[in-house]
């Protein structure tokens, strides 16, 4: 067996543990063994290969930086315990094999008996890799059924005992996965996120290949004359008229017809729970409830009735409810004088049906303008003005032109949307793109209110799901710089064909809130793009930082104490500082390059000291002509023009005492460094006009602990902040922050790069309420406006309102 030298050898045969096995027995045994062990080799190099890439791929994307110093960690633990894994495994797997007749039988299990002192906590690590590995194991075993059969039957003859199941079979896929998980804790110290995401990965070779091997060793059984002839028949029963009632599985208990809403919570939980359970485990719930395929789904389908009439009257009650919050608002309001005078004692008007007004807002999704007058300005069309020209439509389309009122329910209706789509503004700047797609689609929206009461109560309802993709999309359209062209082109062009198209059928709804999915993901993959570079950029400028800094350091402790006119000190320090921070970039400070710059810096300081001692020079002639055009051309490579190196060249090894220089000189070489830019700096500003560092030991003690609180924040949150060179608020994210420069990287939603802000001074901000994290987990756009909504309402019910 060829061997992997990353993941070690294969350890010594283990005879003692086959020893008393027959000899033709442990010839078998032998065979399979070293099969195994290369498929296990193969398998695991694979495993490691992968999980080696996707902890570099974790380091390279870490999105904190203690994510990243935890994956550079995993890194180097795998590196240490690769070699021992593979050796551990296999002894594992020998062990197995040749005590293969000293395992002991099955035994009955004995009646469950628990005292309340023998319990305790369970491990909950050990209890996620279990799951984890049971299903993986689970997999492989329903795709390898037939072949771990007949090698279970096959083990059984080898081992002179009945045959093994799946579970107990010595190489089968439970076995396999329990000796990974026992190699990996014995000879690595991976943490337990890193040992299931390593198993994880196993599970993938396990489950593609495990086919292939267990027909391939039950081919070696066959060759090697251990049951060659077995062969597996389904047995197919023929149903007789007599006893037919004892093969036939137990009747299914009856299905009870679905309660009233709110009168038995606990039976629709039972439903919901049931059809739970089939839908995801199909054959094996129907046989642990005894059923067959046929009375399964039966009972499937009643349960899914069932559940539907539950989920028709929740909505309904769920209606009546805000229709009890919105009359307890409107009471109150007429209490302190808003109601209109004499509004109780008017006569009762003539209701519009409901077809009319269908009809009518049929009409006005083609017609109605997304913008009215508002006194001398224009304005974007509320709801407000939409059920107005509504009562008109209907005016209009009556006879004789009498006054038609809407039924108080669709009243409620209309405005409970028109308080949906006045919080969804709230998050759009006025009269922009966003608030006129908002506007155009209010008509269709409210079509599906009127008619389908679950818009109120389902969050994933299809006219739902379309007004919070625009939404979202909309609300970060901050200015038209933040407009995305195309996506605001095609999300265009959807809204047109919902009021072109819309005629009831929500279905259209939902095929088109997809089609603007598709357009937000495509956005969103060239904005994480476009994000990646920056941060990629933003990390090269840490590194280059890092090397500056180790270089001022390296140049500093050579410059202790040494009598080094300050010019030359900080002519040194400034140009081949640079120097050395690319040589560290391009080949690291433990390269051969580096530590030849080092020794370029020491000549060069020790001309200095010379020549102020008045001692010998320590280069030749010949070697400092040289070291001048070394000096020149590592200049050159740092960004400095050819006159330019020659001269800062000629200044440093000059050696010269401050005050025989000539002053001119020095100040006219001194304006020339100012003006060149250094290695790497960028001369944009890296943050907007107005945003400034503050320095850590100038914030208060608020602010300290907010600023300790941004540096454990993940990369990738997103704020909202008010940037001192815009009055709006606005909503960005935080890709990335370095703990060296102090900064963090802000990018707008396109993935286009904001600036460089201090860390300090974005605590200052968030302390004086400027800017602060948003919630991604408070659900969508829709949802967080209507929980507002709720919220809003039930100051208005009583008690038993609040608590609906």
């Amino acid at each position: 067996m060829t061997t992997d030298p990353r993941i070690g050898g294969r350890p010594p045969q283990r005879a003692p543990d086959g020893s008393a096995l027959p000899r033709r027995v442990r010839t078998i045994l032998t065979g399979i063994s070293h099969y195994t062990g290369e498929e296990i080799q193969r398998w695991l190099t694979t495993t490691l290969d992968e999980f080696e890439a996707a902890l570099e791929l974790q380091s390279n994307g870490a999105r904190s930086f203690d994510q990243q110093v935890e994956a550079r960690e995993a890194l180097a633990e795998l590196q240490v315990a690769r070699p021992r894994l593979l050796p551990a495994l296999l002894a594992t797997l020998e062990s197995a094999l040749f005590g293969l007749r000293n395992a002991p039988a099955e035994q009955p299990a004995a009646p469950l008996s628990i005292k309340a002192s023998a319990l305790s906590l369970v491990n909950e690590v050990e209890i996620e890799e279990d799951i984890v590995l049971k299903e993986a194991a689970n997999r492989a075993e329903m795709r390898c059924g037939m072949p771990l059969f007949l090698l279970g039957q096959r083990f059984g003859v080898l081992a002179a005992r009945p045959a093994f199941d799946a579970d107990s079979l010595p190489i089968g896929p439970h076995a396999l996965c329990r000796m990974l998980r026992e190699s990996t804790l014995a000879g690595s110290r991976f943490d337990q996120p890193r040992r299931i995401q390593l198993f994880r990965l196993f599970e993938r070779q396990v489950t593609m290949l495990a086919a292939s091997f267990y027909e391939a060793i039950n081919q070696q059984l066959i060759d090697q004359g251990v049951l060659p002839n077995m062969s597996y028949v389904p047995v197919r029963l023929r149903r007789s008229a007599q006893g037919q009632a004892d093969k036939m599985p137990p009747e299914p208990p009856p299905v009870e017809a679905a309660p009233k809403a709110g009168n038995d919570a606990p039976a629709k939980t039972r439903f919901q729970s049931a059809e739970r359970a089939l839908g995801t485990s199909g054959g094996r719930a129907a046989s642990a409830l005894g059923l067959d395929v046929a009375s399964a789904s039966a009972l499937g389908a009643a349960i899914s009735a069932d559940a539907d009439a539950y989920n028709v009257q929740d909505d309904a009650e769920f209606f009546s409810t805000l229709r009890k919050l919105m009359a307890s608002k409107r009471s109150l309001l007429g209490k302190l004088g808003s109601s209109p005078p004499g509004a109780a004692h008017r006569a009762p008007p003539q209701l519009a049906d409901a077809g009319s007004v269908q009809d009518a807002l049929g009409r006005l999704q083609e017609s109605a303008p997304t913008m009215v007058r508002a006194g001398d300005r224009s304005v974007v069309r509320s709801v407000a003005h939409l059920k107005q020209d509504l009562l008109a439509e209907l005016r209009r389309q009556a006879p004789n032109g009498q006054a038609l009122a809407l039924p108080e329910e669709d009243t409620d209706a209309i405005d409970l949307v028109g308080m949906l789509f006045e919080q969804l503004v709230r998050d759009v700047r006025p009269n922009s793109l966003g608030s006129s797609m908002l506007a155009r689609l209010q008509v269709p929206l409210l079509r599906v209110a009127l008619k389908d009461r679950s818009f109120f109560s389902q969050s994933d309802h299809p006219a739902r799901q379309m007004l919070n993709a625009v939404a979202e999309a909309t609300a970060h359209w901050s200015s038209d710089d933040d407009v995305d062209r195309e996506l605001a082109g095609k999300m265009g062009m959807v809204v047109d064909r919902v009021n072109k198209e819309f005629d009831g059928d929500v279905d259209l709804l939902e095929r088109l809130a997809g089609d603007i999915g598709q357009q937000v993901q495509a956005q969103a993959r060239r904005a994480e793009i476009a994000e990646r570079r920056h941060v990629e950029a933003a990390r090269g400028k840490e590194k280059l930082e890092t090397a500056r800094i180790h270089a001022a350091q390296a140049l500093d402790a050579r410059l202790a104490d040494k009598p080094v006119p300050k010019f030359l000190n900080s002519l040194l320090e400034q140009t081949w500082g640079d120097v050395l921070a690319l040589s560290a970039l391009r080949g690291g400070e433990d390269s051969a390059a580096y530590r030849h710059q080092l020794e370029i810096a020491d000549k060069v300081i020790d001309v200095a000291v010379a020549q102020r001692s008045g001692a010998a020079a320590p280069v030749a002639p010949a070697q400092a002509q040289a070291l001048r055009e070394e000096i020149e051309q590592a200049l050159g490579q740092v960004g400095y023009h050819e006159e330019d190196a020659r001269t800062v060249a000629t200044r440093l090894l000059s050696g010269n005492e401050e005050d025989k220089d000539d002053p001119a000189s020095r100040t006219e070489l001194a304006i020339k460094l100012k003006q060149h830019a250094r290695f790497g700096q960028q001369r944009e500003q890296n943050a907007p006009p107005g945003v400034s560092a503050v320095k850590v030991d100038e914030l208060s003690a608020e602010e300290r602990l907010q600023l300790e609180a941004l540096k454990r924040l993940p990369f990738g949150v997103w704020l909202e902040m008010t940037p001192p060179d815009r009055g709006e608020r606005v909503r960005r994210r935080m890709s990335w922050y370095s703990p060296v420069t102090g900064n963090c990287l802000i990018v707008n939603h396109r993935g286009q790069r904001v600036g460089e802000f201090p860390l300090t001074w974005l605590a200052r901000e968030m302390v004086a309420g400027r800017a602060a994290l948003v919630n991604e987990n408070a659900g969508s756009l829709v949802d967080r406006a209507w929980k507002a909504i709720l919220s809003t309402l039930k100051v208005f019910g009583g008690p038993a309102e609040a608590t609906a």
